[in-house]
């Protein structure tokens, strides 16, 4: 009974990250690349918010389940892009919110997913990965909380 129990569980988490925000063809690559990987944003040990890269949320994606998820269409090329992960990184985000670090280049085939045109562009998906809301520029992780509460 136990081992169908985990089966189970696997089954479910296997479908919720192809089915997420996190989904993606098996063409793609799943781990970061070096473009993506630096700086490296890691998962926030305190209880507050999360910030991950798209490659950490393929790995796992248990680390957004029962979280307000947006996509973060970020460029090492781009200032605010930068600035804005600096302080995420720096004042953490509020609890409840994980903010997907997915690079603009490496990841054209989501950036298509969701009409995504500019860098720095922020996309809230729900549990099925489906796009709620976009908006371009952000100034904290507070902001782009009210943003995915604003018309909800």
């Amino acid at each position: 009974m136990n081992r169908y129990l985990a089966g189970a569980a696997l089954a479910a988490a296997a479908a919720s990250l192809w089915l997420g925000g996190c989904a993606m063809p098996a063409s793609q690559p799943s781990v970061a690349t070096p473009s993506e990987a630096s700086p490296a944003p890691t998962a926030l040990a305190q209880p507050r918010g999360t910030y991950i890269s798209y490659a950490e949320c393929l790995t796992d994606p248990h680390l957004i389940a029962g979280t307000t998820q947006v996509l973060f269409f970020h460029s090492s090329s781009c200032a605010e892009c930068q600035e804005l992960e600096r302080r995420l990184v720096t004042e953490g985000l509020p609890v409840g919110l994980t903010v997907i670090k997915v690079d603009f280049d490496t990841y054209g085939d989501v950036r298509d997913r969701y009409g995504v045109r500019t860098e720095g562009t922020f996309v809230q998906i729900d549990g099925l990965g489906k796009k709620v809301r976009s908006w371009s520029g952000s100034g904290s992780g507070a902001d782009i909380l009210r943003r995915t509460e604003a018309g909800s």
